[in-house]
């Protein structure tokens, strides 16, 4: 059910705390109060959207993944580039997120928000595909994406980020190159 303006609205808020505060100290030191203080909201607030810190961090990392990936389209599977492109453009920030303790469950929503986008996008380009094959094929591809960010995330200097659209490509034409097309 889609939520109504006021709470897009106060999400919005506390996303730009979060980056505004993300910006001038370590993620660890971010506190809820000090992220509703920032935002201009209450406690109670914050807590009647997100569980905590946690439940913030992962469900609006999984919203902005589905919000780029819903956004980006063309040929591939999962708009890679675009993904890409935002979370370089976060910087060294990124990099201080893959070290954060909630980091493996933000990639978690993530996955099962990609692999949305990824099914529905195999359904319209693959229908013969069954069920259970689009649903396998969306999550080797939702989870191989996210497998290339999350090692140049954690090591920015190990990786190119520009290597990640092009090892993806290799992975989707392996998967859904083979896949049956209408």
């Amino acid at each position: 059910m889609p939520i109504d303006r006021r709470a897009v609205a106060t999400r919005n808020r506390i996303g730009e705390a979060f980056l505004r505060l993300g910006g001038m100290r370590a993620i660890e030191a971010i506190r809820v109060e000090d992220l509703a203080r920032e935002a201009g909201i209450a406690r109670s607030t914050f807590y009647a959207h997100f569980k905590g810190l946690d439940d913030y961090m992962a469900r609006s990392f999984a919203a902005m993944l589905e919000a780029l990936a819903s956004r980006g389209a063309g040929e591939r599977i999962l708009p890679v580039e675009a993904i890409v492109s935002h979370v370089t453009a976060v910087g060294e920030g990124a990099h201080r997120l893959a070290r954060h303790r909630h980091f493996p469950r933000m990639l978690s929503e993530g996955e099962r928000a990609l692999r949305r986008v990824a099914e529905l996008r195999l359904a319209a380009r693959c229908p013969l595909l069954d069920a259970t094959e689009r649903s396998a094929m969306a999550t080797m591809l939702a989870a191989g994406f996210l497998a290339l960010l999350r090692d140049w995330m954690e090591d920015p200097h190990g990786r190119n980020p520009q290597e990640i659209p092009k090892r993806f490509e290799t992975l989707e034409v392996r998967l859904v190159g083979e896949a049956p097309v209408r």
